[in-house]
């Protein structure tokens, strides 16, 4: 393909004859950048990346092939789940983002973070009606890598799942981001040529510590209260454990157990289970809850979850590890803030919730 030749006119002023004169150069008129574009003739592809440092062409390279770009208007006083729509869960599941407390917020209150997740699910959104080449350019830029990984991750599930007839092309100076894209091919806008396709990174093995007092539950779950998707309430009688990175020891969840009283002998249910929003998506939801139902398991218990959270709750009907009781996937009524009759319209829809419930029969040779 030919490379494509940018030239740009200068403006010789007196500024620059004196600087040219100093360091005795030959001022020129002209600006001339020329970038090396990808050959993709006959190249099947979904998901293509552009690799490289700033200034090496990665946007100019995008544009020129991209049919289409995406912007959207976040209006300040409406919450992100009013401007996405009915599948705004889905979406922004897709895209990571499973925080519902944040779905509720304006746009301009998330972090930068969690706003680039809306912006890519509202591009999620529109994918269905898009044809030709889609540019994202600066993907993940500033910000965090446990955040990078997670979008990267999910968006890519999305794309490839969903089987868009659109093809998306993002750019990037992070490869390790780009690589958990499991893209169709990378081209390097520094050595104009594509590079090898390799496997995502390893994801940080998770260690889980016992939290033990009172007062170091109380301080524990303040980090993590907020973040809760239906309540910021918790009972300290409830075993406590902290999900930590093993290298860094950085917070990644937090999961409380509480003893169930009834019918069956040495029962236990979840109580709260929580993941910081920059490690959500990554799969450390049900990674920290199964290891807490596995020492649970291993003093002699039983362990049963409910949950109306669509993607943990879908996660467990598909796991082998986990089997529904007989109050599996019955809608509920009744929730914070909703009258009891149904009488007030705006809740008529929450008031009826599918509602998922399992208990933890840990690892079974049998397919489920």
């Amino acid at each position: 393909m030919e490379p494509l030749v940018l030239e740009t006119e200068i403006v010789i002023d007196e500024h620059v004859a004196t600087f040219c004169a100093k360091y005795d150069l030959t001022p020129s008129t002209t600006s001339t950048t020329t970038i090396h574009l990808p050959d993709l003739e006959g190249v099947e592809w979904t998901i293509g990346c552009l690799y490289g440092p700033s200034g090496t062409g990665k946007t100019t390279i995008g544009k020129s092939l991209s049919t289409q770009t995406h912007e959207q208007d976040w209006d300040s006083s409406k919450s992100i789940i009013s401007q996405l729509g009915e599948d705004a869960m889905e979406i922004c599941s897709a895209v990571g983002l499973h925080s519902i407390p944040s779905l509720l917020r304006p746009f301009g209150t998330l972090s930068l973070g969690e706003q680039k997740r809306c912006t890519m699910a509202a591009l999620c959104k529109e994918l269905k009606d898009c044809k030709g080449v889609i540019f994202v350019d600066e993907f993940c830029s500033a910000l965090d890598i446990p955040t990078s990984f997670s979008l990267a991750k999910n968006i890519a599930k999305f794309i490839r799942k969903n089987e868009q007839q659109c093809k998306i092309l993002f750019a990037s100076q992070r490869l390790e981001v780009l690589t958990m894209l499991r893209p169709d091919w990378i081209y390097s806008t520094r050595q104009f040529d594509y590079m090898p396709l390799t496997k995502p990174v390893k994801l940080w093995e998770l260690e889980v510590i016992p939290i033990t007092g009172a007062e170091n539950k109380r301080k524990t779950w303040k980090i993590f209260k907020n973040h809760h998707y239906l309540s910021d309430s918790f009972n300290i009688a409830a075993r406590c454990y902290l999900g930590v990175r093993s290298d860094t020891k950085e917070w990644i969840g937090f999961c409380a157990v509480l003893a169930q009283p009834g019918r069956v002998p040495n029962a236990w249910r979840g109580h709260r289970l929580v993941i910081l929003p920059e490690y959500q998506g990554l799969g450390y939801g049900p990674q920290l809850d199964e290891h807490v139902a596995e020492i649970t398991l291993a003093r002699g218990k039983r362990y049963y979850s409910r949950t109306i959270h669509p993607r943990l709750g879908e996660y467990r009907e598909r796991s082998t590890k986990w089997k529904a009781t007989s109050k599996n996937r019955v809608w509920s009524k009744g929730m914070h803030g909703a009258t009891s009759d149904g009488s007030n319209p705006m809740f008529k829809k929450v008031l009826s919730r599918l509602s998922y419930s399992h208990e933890y029969i840990g690892e079974t040779t049998g397919e489920k």
